[in-house]
């Protein structure tokens, strides 16, 4: 059923294209705005959807099947660009992406949204601000837009993020390319600042129900890194189901059965906790 709804053009989504959330650091940062063929102004839940591309590439379109598929099942897909590294260096990214929560909540009766049902779904580093937005609130303590609003998600589906970035099932190559090149500092000063992004350092009693799909033949980030999070999800009674997928790298090679029946579970997962 979800594939069939996936593939249907006729009976297509809205998009609002080009809503600019936040204007930081001499950029208009834009989300692509994905509603249901059949909204009419009737409050939805919602799910920012984010890029990856080792917080350094990517942009928000490459994200539009996931974001359609989310909207041809009943959700507000709000697609989201953000500022990416080396000209903008960690936290600028996880600040631009709370911001765009913030954005929704601020004007979900304009847009139709439930604001205590908004999700986030990343892949890659998208999957780590995913993470990020669920497992914890405004990082800035004193933001310059809608400091009035909480940037917290009460549902996270994570696609292969990476959730400690100073533990050995890091690859060391890309460590030593985040470190100076994302963070901004050289790699031997560089590990406060990494464990300080690493999502794991703030799974707590209170993370919200999340979602794993993580390919078990990744080389850039090692299936153990999803099965760290998950087992302190699990050790602290927390909702988690996860998928870990034979023969899927880093990739989300959509023509598998495998792939098309995790992503069906994730749009269930949203639908039993969002």
């Amino acid at each position: 059923m979800f594939w069939s709804a996936v593939l249907a053009v006729a009976w297509g989504p809205k998009v609002d294209v080009g809503v600019v959330y936040s204007s930081v650091a001499g950029e208009s940062l834009a989300m692509d705005v994905h509603y249901p063929a059949d909204w009419v102004q009737k409050p939805a839940p919602c799910v920012v959807v984010i890029h990856g591309g080792a917080w350094m590439g990517g942009k928000r379109q490459d994200m539009t099947p996931l974001a359609d598929a989310l909207a041809r099942n009943g959700f507000i897909a709000a697609n989201i660009s953000y500022r990416l590294a080396p000209k903008h260096k960690y936290p600028a990214m996880i600040d631009d992406a709370q911001t765009a929560v913030r954005f929704l909540r601020a004007h979900a009766d304009s847009m139709g949204i439930q604001p205590r049902r908004i999700g986030a779904l990343g892949a890659s580093a998208g999957g780590h601000l995913s993470l990020l937005l669920g497992l914890s609130d405004t990082f800035d303590k004193a933001p310059k837009e809608l400091a009035g609003y909480s940037s917290r998600v009460s549902c996270v589906i994570d696609i292969f993020g990476p959730t400690d970035l100073n533990s050995s099932d890091f690859p060391a190559p890309m460590k030593a390319l985040m470190a100076p090149t994302v963070m901004g500092l050289p790699l031997e000063k560089a590990e406060p600042a990494l464990r300080a992004a690493s999502p794991m350092s703030y799974v707590g009693d209170d993370a919200p129900p999340i979602f794993i799909f993580q390919g078990l033949a990744d080389t850039l980030v090692l299936p153990n890194q999803s099965r760290v999070l998950e087992a302190e999800l699990k050790k602290r009674g927390r909702v988690v189901e996860s998928h870990y997928l034979e023969g899927v790298g880093h990739e989300l090679p959509i023509q598998k059965p495998a792939v098309r029946t995790a992503l069906g579970h994730a749009i269930s997962f949203l639908r039993r906790y969002l």
